[in-house]
């Protein structure tokens, strides 16, 4: 996540994964709440939470996707 925050070409970031402990579907508007409610340092959280809404908010148009194999 670092790399693709580095990147201001990258508008996107599709993340995949496989098994239980995956999770989708996370709504960005809720960082703050849980924030509140996790165990994490809330510097942890506002760091993804501002990254997250700078990728989300971002241009229409997906410029650069970023895919691991």
């Amino acid at each position: 996540m670092r790399q693709v925050d580095a990147d201001p070409q990258v508008r996107i970031a599709v993340l995949t994964g496989e098994g239980r402990a995956f999770y989708a579907g996370m709504d960005v508007t809720k960082l703050e709440a849980l924030a509140e409610a996790s165990a994490a340092p809330v510097s942890d959280v506002a760091v993804s939470s501002g990254m997250a809404r700078r990728r989300f908010s971002a241009a229409p148009s997906v410029r650069l996707l970023m895919t691991s194999a």
